[in-house]
């Protein structure tokens, strides 16, 4: 048994598919797959000075189009991720030999939702071994078959995923190719009548003001606070109309303005930080041939907020956040669903 096992964490230590201990020599790297462990060796071993993260939200964001606004970046979305996995991944970033300088940040409402240390799939659902520089707690990944059936994924994948664009780090994690035919209020209004807003399964405690800000102040506030010579660049992501008309039926919208208002004043604070609310783009918003469903927009849409970014516009400041939080009530009262239906 122990001579299995070693031939075992032999092979997961040679092939080390996650990249654990060093950037792979005898494959190509897929940027794709299981983010929640290859995130950590690439956040460990790759050069990088700037970091993309966040949930899907980010994830179409093209390496070269954010090169515009921050210095030799990284991508390390997670698809839903929480604020508590996004706070994992950063701190593992932080103890890297990299020198950070900043950080461009999806400000999710929904990663910030539930308890401060939620995760995704579930308490355990993280392999929080990968996440630190203890090498003495790598047996959980080297004697691992979960770890050997990747290094099955590594060798096959090259044949099976051929074409995928993942194989390029100018591309990496995004999957707007794959989702392409799946845009427009068509498709979105057709998903609206076949999964209508339910409200009765909905925990509204999830998204109360006081369980917002907690998960904020913990994951993500007082990393920006200790962090002070990094910088840090936050923003909304510009979810459909839908999304914020579904907010007013589970009755959590003024809980959410409430806590981008707290944000904001926080942030207002801090030298090192920055935020846009790309939410209050009524023209983005509300043009349903965007999105594919009620929050995922277009890789056009990433690329917009690029620009925006780089003209400063949307930033959210102490002087126009009253009007940035009007003009998301002002599109969420003025836009007629049943119409859009009707249409």
């Amino acid at each position: 048994s122990l001579l299995f096992l070693s031939i075992v964490a032999l092979f997961n230590f040679i092939i080390d598919p996650y990249q654990q201990y060093r950037k792979p020599t005898l494959y190509k790297t897929f940027y794709g797959g299981n983010q929640r462990a290859l995130n950590t060796g690439l956040a460990k071993n790759h050069n990088y000075n700037s970091v993309v993260i966040g949930s899907s939200m980010t994830e179409n964001f093209l390496i070269s189009k954010v090169s515009e606004i921050i210095n030799n970046p990284i991508k390390l979305s997670i698809s839903g991720g929480s604020a508590h996995e996004i706070f994992n991944t950063l701190n593992t970033v932080f103890k890297s030999n990299n020198n950070i300088e900043t950080v461009l940040i999806g400000l999710d409402i929904y990663a910030v939702s539930g308890k401060i240390d939620r995760l995704r799939y579930g308490d355990n659902s993280l392999p929080l071994y990968l996440y630190d520089y203890n090498y003495l707690n790598d047996i959980f990944y080297l004697i691992n078959f979960d770890t050997l059936k990747e290094f099955v994924k590594v060798i096959t994948l090259p044949i099976i995923k051929k074409n995928d664009l993942n194989w390029n780090y100018e591309n990496m994690y995004q999957w707007q190719d794959k989702a392409e035919n799946e845009f427009g209020k068509e498709n979105v209004l057709k998903i609206l009548k076949e999964s209508p807003i339910d409200n009765n399964k909905f925990d509204k405690n999830e998204y109360s003001f006081e369980t917002l800000k907690k998960s904020f102040d913990y994951n993500f506030l007082a990393l920006v606070k200790s962090n002070p010579n990094k910088n840090f660049i936050f923003f909304y992501p510009p979810y459909s109309i839908i999304a914020f008309k579904d907010w007013t039926e589970k009755d959590i919208l003024f809980d959410i303005m409430k806590f981008k208002l707290y944000v904001n004043e926080e942030f207002s604070n801090l030298k090192n930080v920055i935020l846009y609310d790309f939410q209050s783009a009524i023209e983005i918003t509300t043009n349903l041939d965007n999105y594919k469903d009620f929050s995922h927009y277009h890789q056009n849409i990433n690329h917009w907020m690029i620009e925006q970014i780089k003209e400063n516009n949307y930033l959210v400041t102490k002087d126009n956040i009253d009007e940035h939080l009007e003009n998301l009530r002002k599109q969420i009262e003025e836009y007629d669903l049943n119409k859009s239906i009707l249409d």
